[in-house]
């Protein structure tokens, strides 16, 4: 979502923390144990050059929970709510990579109208967002990832059209759920969950510093690990390797040396879960190897599936 620049700092986070009362909540990958799942790239519409975006505001995020904490400590209710409204802002910032953020805004047009508070029928927002689809720009690779976008959005409009609005969120859902690849590598709709808890401990008049507490604290727990040297390497590695998804194959060396730059991101991860990926990252990213998307989709996989293991050991471990 675009960052609203022209009003008051204060103004801008009282209205980030009404907009978190109805957010989205996909599935998120990172979310679950991925067991047996399928390559992300059948689910998920991946784009690369996320990561620098998603650790910035992850370290922002884990920054206003500190200071929400500390406000908790002190009792302070001002103090609380608005950095409480500060993390939700970034949360909404880092859901989407920024070149998905005008996608993600037709989406909002779309809930909005379903609402009834949009200033356009649902009908007008569901046209303008398949036809948003349509004019995505998208490497071969991806266009799978078109053909379940819009058929998703037609499934929406359709049971618009039947006055089957609840069905019509669930698609828009899953809308936002494809196009959030940070879930992959950040536990989104966990730390929403936890932050939403905590907005409504310090909304109440008279603030339930209990839940607030209790609330901040597991938000933290699940956001300390974005910050660490770890999260940094893995991150950067997934998102070279979704790199070398897009480029294969129109540019079979340009995939290759993506590859490449993951396995250098890799190689300095000192707590890897799955020592076999570095290996076969390697192989995989070797002249006249046998690369195909399928190769890098299962690569990717386990990464994620490494990543969410990883989040899972700093969260029993803090």
């Amino acid at each position: 979502m675009p960052r609203i620049n022209y009003l008051p700092p204060a103004l801008q986070r009282l209205l980030l923390l009404l907009l978190l009362t109805a957010p989205f909540l996909p599935t998120s990958y990172a979310d679950t144990k991925p067991e047996g799942e399928s390559p992300l790239s059948a689910n998920h519409y991946l784009i690369p050059n996320f990561s620098n975006h998603l650790l910035q505001e992850g370290r922002l995020i884990y920054g206003d929970l500190l200071e929400a904490r500390d406000a908790e400590r002190a009792k302070h209710i001002l103090a609380l709510r608005l950095a409480l409204a500060d993390a939700s802002g970034h949360l909404l910032q880092l859901s989407t990579p920024p070149s998905l953020a005008g996608l993600r805004q037709q989406m909002v047009a779309v809930r909005q109208a379903l609402a009834g508070d949009g200033g356009t029928t649902p009908a007008t927002a569901w046209a303008a967002l398949i036809k948003s689809i349509k004019q995505l720009p998208m490497h071969r690779a991806d266009q799978p990832a078109r053909v379940r976008l819009q058929r998703t959005a037609e499934r929406g409009q359709q049971l618009t059209a039947r006055g089957d609005l609840a069905g019509a969120r669930v698609e828009l859902s899953k809308l936002i759920g494809e196009i959030e690849i940070t879930s992959h590598v950040f536990p989104i709709t966990t730390v929403r969950k936890s932050v939403g808890d905590a907005v409504k401990a310090a909304s109440a008049f008279t603030p339930h510093w209990k839940q607030a507490h209790k609330a901040i604290a597991q938000a933290l727990r699940e956001t300390r690990w974005i910050t660490t040297p770890e999260a940094e390497r893995m991150i950067h590695a997934f998102d070279a390797m979704v790199a070398a998804y897009v480029q294969f194959p129109d540019s079979i060396s340009r995939a290759r040396n993506s590859l490449q730059h993951a396995v250098w991101w890799l190689k300095f991860d000192r707590h890897q879960s799955d020592a076999s990926l570095l290996q076969d990252l390697r192989r995989a990213a070797r002249p006249h190897s046998d690369l195909s998307l399928q190769r890098i989709g299962e690569l990717q996989t386990r990464l994620a599936y490494d990543i969410h293991h990883d989040r899972l050991i700093a969260l029993q471990t803090n």
